[in-house]
């Protein structure tokens, strides 16, 4: 009910209010969706299966892009950019002791 209320602006004299446009957990799938599409590494190897299958097949294999030095810097920063955010999420993390402490007071008979 607060979100639905607004958050007072961290702005300092504005008196406007923030609400939540975007779920924690939607930005959270988002990230990962992000995270890999810029991992070239996994993409190599998911291309490399592919070609695999298509040579079981008769095929012929698909080509890597031709990336610059430039543009693999810049998806690595990126793809290390999504993987920073998603350790830092809360979504990140299981706490396994909350979870098995529900069931610590259940009796097995």
């Amino acid at each position: 009910q607060a979100a639905e209320l607004g958050v007072k602006c961290p702005v300092p004299g504005c008196s406007g209010k923030m609400r939540v446009e975007y779920s924690s957990e939607a930005l959270y799938l988002q990230l990962l969706y992000l995270q890999q599409l810029f991992d070239t590494n996994a993409a190599h190897r998911k291309l490399r299966t592919e070609n695999a299958e298509r040579k079981e097949r008769g095929l012929m294999p698909m080509a890597p892009p031709n990336l610059s030095e430039d543009d693999k810097a810049a998806l690595d920063v990126l793809q290390q950019d999504c993987a920073s955010a998603l350790r830092d999420s809360a979504y990140n993390l299981v706490d396994l002791g909350a979870l098995f402490d529900l069931h610590a007071d259940t009796e097995v008979e």
